[in-house]
């Protein structure tokens, strides 16, 4: 992601539909297993209420864990404000920040 001006309307709403998206992109793919699909809806959740799309407070525990990896994970992509980070720099940020 390179984009440094503000996310458009549009870009906010792709962003904050893309778990219902992917858990209907599974579901076409075969995966039946609900508790798996409800993980992938709440990727983004927090238990705070603050995550999205549904500013739910009880989040699923495997949620919470894909969530972490992709937190993780995203830290190895280049973005417009840093460079891609290695590996130990990534896990040292994911526990500095609570996420880990």
């Amino acid at each position: 992601v390179t984009q440094v001006s503000p996310l458009t309307s549009l870009q906010r709403a792709e962003i904050e539909t893309h778990p219902e998206r992917s858990a209907a992109l599974l579901e076409m793919a075969g995966v039946t297993d609900p508790e798996w699909l409800e993980a992938v809806r709440q990727h983004h959740e927090e238990p705070d209420g603050r995550g999205y799309p549904r500013r739910l407070t009880q989040v699923q525990e495997v949620a919470l864990l894909v969530h972490h990896a992709d937190s993780f994970t995203a830290k190895f992509a280049a973005r417009a404000h840093r460079q891609p980070l290695l590996a130990d720099a990534a896990a040292r940020l994911q526990f500095q920040h609570g996420r880990g």
